[in-house]
């Protein structure tokens, strides 16, 4: 019996609702000021989170990489920069996402609108979307994640493991702080060893971008939320049905063998996901694109939320991106 239920999500995404500050202004009236040791910081809410102080930055027109090389070698022309910077820009609009406890968590430009994750999970609950068997969840002032499985089981031709068991299921995924849009993604999960692997979107998936106006009223966001979770419903039936053609590019992948290199091969192709260090931790079960995909997701066990999701998202990468698979393969 899973530990999780839609209820216990939504009654989470309601708490961290009510934690959240929106303030919407011009950029040139947010009290955000630089600080000496190159953090910003609002007077209202305290300091910017690494990724809020990224956002704003970006909003100013300054690239991160090089305010930060400003900051520690010249500190008087960092607030140089600063200060023009933000004049410059100081009529765009701006939403600074403020959360109780944690600070600023994001600056956000005014056509960037966030889905609200509690309306949005409680629209999908509704519809029934998602099953019950709830086999993670993450909630927090980040966002949602929440993944469900089918009842169904499969058995994989030609595995190289005897009893090699996997579940489909959905993932809906939800950013509030600018990371990425709503989205419900195919999800595989491997019985034996609990992997979970997830689907490349343009295989399956269901997208929806946050746009909106910051200015809109609590009533035009709800009615937003319900015509995203629309759009996922009409496409949901066809996302079960991408399983199918998902579990026949495994059994594939578990028949396809596999160059001795793949690790090389594999941190090439996703250096900031797989470094070095990590890849050559994973070991492969057997000498097969399939054996090696396992082995990717298996480095997930050792992570936790956005960084498991893209591990996961590398190994479904594998097996059905066919660039990645012919490169791995011998």
């Amino acid at each position: 019996m899973s530990s999780f239920s839609i209820e216990s999500a939504l009654e989470e995404t309601f708490r961290v609702q009510d934690l959240r500050s929106d303030v919407i202004r011009p950029l040139g009236q947010m009290d955000i000021s630089l600080r000496d040791d190159g953090s910003f910081v609002s007077d209202s809410f305290g300091k910017l989170t690494e990724h809020a102080r990224g956002q704003y930055l970006g909003q100013i027109g300054v690239n991160t990489k090089f305010f930060d090389d400003v900051v520690n070698t010249d500190m008087d022309l960092a607030y140089t920069i600063a200060e023009r910077r933000s004049a410059t820009f100081a009529d765009r609009e701006t939403t600074m996402r403020a959360v109780d406890g944690l600070g600023v968590s994001a600056i956000l430009s005014g056509s960037y609108l966030p889905v609200d994750s509690h309306d949005l999970l409680r629209e999908v609950s509704q519809e029934g979307i998602l099953s019950e068997n709830i086999i993670r969840c993450n909630v927090g002032p980040e966002g949602l994640s929440i993944t469900c499985l089918n009842e169904d089981s499969h058995k994989v031709d030609g595995s190289h493991q005897i009893g090699d068991v996997m579940n489909t299921g959905l993932m809906l995924r939800n950013s509030e702080i600018g990371t990425g849009s709503v989205s419900l993604e195919l999800f595989l999960h491997r019985l034996v060893c609990l992997n979970g692997m997830i689907a490349p979107k343009r295989f399956s998936g269901v997208t929806r971008r946050h746009t909106g106006r910051s200015s809109w009223t609590t009533a035009e966001r709800v009615v937003r939320a319900s015509n995203v979770v629309e759009s996922i419903r009409e496409r949901a039936g066809a996302l079960q049905s991408a399983g199918t053609k998902f579990l026949e590019m495994i059994e594939e992948a578990a028949q396809t063998p596999l160059r001795e290199d793949w690790q090389r091969v594999m941190h090439k192709e996703f250096p900031a996901i797989l470094s070095k260090k990590r890849v050559e931790k994973a070991q492969a079960e057997a000498p097969t694109v399939w054996g090696a995909a396992n082995a990717v997701t298996f480095l997930g066990h050792e992570l936790s939320g956005q960084s498991r999701e893209d591990v996961e998202e590398v190994g479904g990468r594998m097996v059905v991106d066919k660039r990645i698979r012919k490169l791995v393969a011998a």
